[in-house]
């Protein structure tokens, strides 16, 4: 039941992230989506799918293995540097103002700044080597999707199709499967990178100061309640102003 928790993951991460949404009740994924409609949501996708729809799609995703290792490799590796990024320009404002009082360490500086630079710029490699390769997977995958349906539909009877609308089965056949391969070269990505950057930054800040963690502990809660607040406040009035 991904309505209510939908919404408020939405309004937690903001822009900054993006939501997968399963429902596997079709009647209550349509509210799902009316409601992502209605919060304005626009980083999110609701599937209607059960667990076994997914096992199949991980069949697919098995054939290239290795691409995915890869895939998730590069995710992991793209994030990571980017989150090294901050704590190394903490370490270079240090050094430009030491608690010693001994001076600016320009040293330390500029090997700080080339050390952002050059993680910088090595996980917007990767990043963009990350793209391509699920950019491709995506398109193997609903290749293999494609064949696998067409030689389906060479084996059924005559009487599927008289009872079949052909716009449905073409839907099928272009449509669900390029949802299918959207989902896979981007938002796959996306929820890879949210995963892991959420982690990572709790980890940075576990390190750095647990003080923060702290901060981070009282101020989430906080506005999970007042986001589950307000979306009581405003659904009713959506509700109404639908009705009208």
């Amino acid at each position: 039941a991904p309505g209510g928790k939908s919404g408020q993951a939405a309004a937690k991460i903001g822009a900054s992230g993006f939501i997968l949404s399963n429902e596997y009740v079709p009647k209550r994924a349509k509210i799902t989506v009316s409601n992502f409609e209605r919060l304005g949501i626009t980083n999110g996708i609701v599937t209607s799918l059960d667990t076994k729809e997914f096992k199949k799609l991980w069949k697919y995703l098995y054939r290239f293995k290795f691409t995915l290792i890869l895939a998730t490799i590069l995710s992991i590796s793209s994030n990571l540097l980017a989150l090294i990024g901050p704590s190394l320009s903490g370490e270079a404002i240090d050094a430009i103002a030491p608690e010693d009082g001994s001076g600016v360490d320009f040293d330390r500086v500029f090997l700080y700044c080339a050390l952002m630079i050059g993680f910088y710029i090595f996980s917007a490699l990767f990043a963009y080597v990350l793209n391509i390769i699920m950019i491709r997977l995506g398109r193997k995958v609903a290749t293999a999707m494609r064949k696998d349906l067409f030689d389906h539909l060479t084996k059924l009877q005559v009487g599927f199709f008289d009872k079949q609308q052909i716009g449905d089965i073409i839907n099928r056949i272009s449509y669900d499967i390029d949802t299918v391969n959207t989902s896979l070269s981007t938002d796959f990505v996306q929820i890879c990178s949210s995963v892991i950057t959420v982690l990572g930054s709790l980890i940075m800040m576990i390190i750095i100061s647990p003080p923060l963690v702290l901060v981070f502990a009282i101020t989430i809660p906080i506005s999970i309640y007042f986001t589950k607040f307000m979306s009581q406040k405003v659904r009713p009035l959506f509700r109404d102003r639908n009705e009208k």
